[in-house]
């Protein structure tokens, strides 16, 4: 009889078991991650931990509230997926799909395809808009778009800077870190065990999207996320390269702060984003040529 090793008896759980170790592993990890880092913080600047805590309930000091986004994107995204994949394989990277590196064609192709989907998904978030709850669900839909509306000042607090030093620490914050720390959850873990669940690319793709859009907490864009998603989950399964899957994602969030950014200069409603390309011919455009652009990604990374 030989005695299995820690990591065989990770791999050898039940996919839900998986799932459910994943989430308090996030829990747990994020949790000492984050607490270290409150307190790293406020060795080096003038801020208490209670400091901390104030601006994470209120906002009021952006600069701080801008530290702790960040804190927050490396303590429970970016960090934990290494802790977990290290407990199921010896190589990290290999786990996590960071060994193999995509084709230099869909490197260039993958930020073209979401640009080329902008006006689709941007009308995907006008639908979104128009949809209503009713009868008992009613009062939950009007809470959730007061929660909707406060996030939303509360992102363009954010963005809204004059300055280009800002704009590149808001690209950090907002576009680079949620980037590779969202991939490496939804994606190199969650998506990972749900398709072995399900037994089903499909299914588990359709789940992690599902899960991914529904984390946001944001109702007027969960069906644009959720397409987003599974574009995301079928750019992962096809190259088994996470790093195009931060690329794609980073782009999508570095569109819409570099546009705010532009628009704010130019005194113009960052509320204009929302509508941006919307027409039948446009929509059409994206979507036909934004499909084709998918699957042609897709036979490529196929074929290596």
């Amino acid at each position: 009889y030989e005695k299995m090793t820690f990591r065989e008896h990770f791999n050898d759980f039940h996919p839900i078991a998986k799932l459910i170790f994943d989430v308090i592993i996030v829990i747990i990890s994020g949790l000492v991650f984050f607490a270290f880092g409150i307190f790293f913080l406020s060795l080096f600047n003038s801020y208490s931990v209670m400091d901390f805590i104030s601006v994470a309930s209120s906002a009021q000091d952006m600069t701080m509230f801008k530290e702790l986004q960040m804190l927050y994107s490396v303590s429970f995204f970016f960090l934990p997926p290494f802790v977990i994949a290290f407990l199921y394989q010896k190589n990290i990277f290999d786990f996590l799909g960071l060994r193999k590196s995509p084709q230099i064609s869909s490197i260039f192709l993958v930020p073209v395809l979401i640009v080329v989907l902008l006006p689709f998904i941007n009308w995907t978030m006008l639908i979104n808009s128009n949809l209503h709850l009713s009868g008992a669900f009613a009062s939950l839909e009007t809470v959730m778009r007061q929660l909707e509306e406060k996030a939303k000042i509360l992102t363009q607090q954010m963005l809204y800077t004059p300055s280009v030093k800002q704009l590149f620490l808001n690209l950090v914050i907002i576009a680079l870190l949620p980037a590779l720390g969202e991939e490496l959850f939804f994606r190199g873990i969650l998506q990972k065990h749900l398709i072995e669940w399900f037994k089903n690319d499909f299914w588990g793709i359709l789940t992690a999207a599902f899960i991914f859009s529904a984390f946001h907490f944001q109702f007027l864009s969960f069906l644009p996320r959720f397409i987003l998603g599974i574009v995301l989950g079928y750019l992962f399964i096809s190259s088994k390269s996470i790093w195009l899957n931060m690329l794609a994602h980073f782009t999508n969030n570095a569109l819409a702060v570099v546009s705010f950014f532009v628009l704010a200069k130019k005194g113009i409603s960052p509320d204009t984003l929302d509508t941006w390309g919307i027409s039948f011919v446009s929509v059409s455009f994206s979507l036909i040529l934004g499909l084709l652009l998918f699957l042609y990604i897709i036979k490529k990374e196929r074929s290596i």
